[in-house]
């Protein structure tokens, strides 16, 4: 029984000694090892449903004394596109800037129009062309080796390029280029939830979510409401990290 049990105990530590033997060897990492990136670039493009807030309500001319339900409207689709340039603060804290232009299109429904002296119910075609530079704040978490969860804020300022309302009265097409009526400068908030699929170390593809507010109404007349638009949709893009 002795000799077994000392035959048990050698066995043991032979055993021991071979699975210790078999495991590699711990690699430690210092920072200078690990590739960092530093900053990052990328293109997007965002197809939007565009619509509008009535902001406040008139009191004069032809719209006036009308609650908010007098007010219909529908959305349209709108766009924005542009380029970024993004830096990493820390591990998950990035802030960007970019560039691009924004296209915003609604329709008032049972507008009352002024047309050769007569008043008319109509649809109104509103479109707002935009240059638009975002400041933005953003957040991401690498969820696995090939997607990181991200978080995005941007504040936009926009400057106005073209404003146009058109309609159609009795089988005539009217367009009105009301550009220089309109508010030149503009600000709105966003906030867009996604991430980005990893392709290589340096190239991903940025799908996400978002929603877009204007502070700013973008004309202001006596014979309509005051409207703020909104914009909700996609953010679809090709992102290169340095």
């Amino acid at each position: 029984m002795k000799h077994l049990t000392h035959l048990l105990l050698l066995g043991c530590m032979i055993l021991s000694s071979w699975v210790g033997m078999a495991q590699p060897d711990k690699v430690y990492y210092t920072d200078s090892d690990i590739e960092k990136h530093y900053a990052s670039f990328g293109i997007h493009f965002d197809p939007l449903y565009t619509h509008r807030r009535l902001f406040a309500l008139n009191n004069a001319d032809a719209n006036s004394n009308y609650d908010k339900d007098n007010f219909p409207a529908s959305g349209g689709f709108g766009y924005n596109w542009g380029g970024y340039v993004n830096f990493n603060i820390n591990s998950s804290l990035r802030l960007g800037v970019g560039a691009g232009q924004t296209t915003i299109n609604y329709t008032l429904e049972k507008y009352k129009y002024y047309y050769n002296g007569d008043t008319s119910s109509v649809n109104l075609k509103v479109n707002g062309v935009y240059n638009t530079f975002p400041l933005r704040i953003g957040f991401s978490t690498p969820m696995n080796d090939v997607y990181s969860l991200e978080i995005w804020i941007p504040i936009a300022y926009n400057k106005l390029v073209t404003y146009q309302e058109s309609t159609s009265i009795s089988g005539e097409d009217l367009n009105e280029d009301l550009t220089e009526q309109a508010n030149s400068d503009m600000w709105s908030v966003a906030i867009q939830v996604g991430g980005a699929f990893h392709l290589t170390d340096h190239w991903s593809v940025i799908a996400s979510a978002q929603f877009r507010y204007f502070t700013t109404p973008m004309i202001e007349k006596a014979n309509r409401p005051t409207e703020t638009p909104y914009g909700a949709g996609l953010t679809l893009g090709l992102r290169y990290r340095m």
